[in-house]
């Protein structure tokens, strides 16, 4: 980026002397047209990105509270699509709703549903190939998720108080400080939301770390020794979100 570039965005995001090596700021009334108009750009890309977060607040609320985020947290590149990144761990610093302690974690759902349905369409390696595979090369080898498919935990019954925000059905509905992990994947436009068994989580968590096959089970057996990893292999691969890598453990 030029220095005039780096200096336009500089002004646009509030520095009223970025540009004063070439203009005169008090003469160019349309920067500040154009940095308001950026401005209720980036409110509407976080209104659109954060629904459960807007129903929380309400939307007056939530808009105060956006446009303090953009004064300081100015867009990497022109698409908006993936805007609002560090927003979950910028409402965390807030004092003003530190009793809200809940919404930063409402936040990180949001954007990762965002993130889900803007990932990458990435075929799962299907049931078969696994099959086809030792059991001596099938507990070394590894498999990740595919990008159109992330793991979240949560310390509190988390997806039920997002779910009733969005369909106003939340007064009353209270979290339970039972941890959650959910399994977040796109299916066909929309995105599917799945709590995940203690085991199931764990192992699926080991593939997200780029642990092998044979740690995952070690992991949901460490989780519940009763675990039948036959009956939990069968169920992830029903789920159709892991991808085979090249990469595989000496035997």
């Amino acid at each position: 980026m030029s220095a005039f570039h780096q200096a336009f965005a500089d002004a646009l995001a509030g520095d009223t002397d970025a540009l004063s090596a070439w203009v005169e700021m008090s003469d160019q009334p349309s920067v500040a047209v154009y940095r308001n108009t950026i401005a209720s750009a980036l409110v509407e890309a976080l209104e659109t990105a954060f629904p459960a977060v807007v129903a929380a607040l309400g939307s007056y609320n939530f808009r105060q509270v956006a446009a303090a985020f953009a004064r300081d947290h100015y867009p990497a590149h022109a698409m908006l699509y993936d805007y609002g990144d560090g927003f979950a761990d910028w409402l965390a610093g807030l004092d003003a709703l530190s009793e809200m302690d809940w919404l930063p974690d409402l936040a990180r759902l949001d954007h990762l549903r965002l993130s889900v349905l803007n990932a990458a369409d990435t075929a799962a390696t299907p049931p078969e190939a696994f099959a086809d595979l030792s059991p001596e090369v099938l507990t070394h080898a590894r498999a990740r998720l595919i990008p159109s498919v992330r793991l979240i935990r949560f310390d509190t019954t988390l997806l039920s108080v997002w779910e009733a925000l969005l369909t106003g059905e939340a007064e009353g509905l209270e979290r339970r400080p039972e941890p959650e992990t959910l399994l977040v994947r796109r299916v066909g436009e929309g995105i599917e939301f799945r709590r995940l068994a203690p085991d199931v989580a764990a192992f699926l968590t080991v593939c997200t770390e780029g642990g092998t096959l044979g740690e995952g089970a070690e992991a949901a057996m460490g989780c519940d020794p009763t675990t039948d990893l036959t009956a939990l292999f069968s169920h992830v691969l029903g789920l159709t979100c892991l991808r085979l890598s090249t990469e595989r453990d000496p035997l």
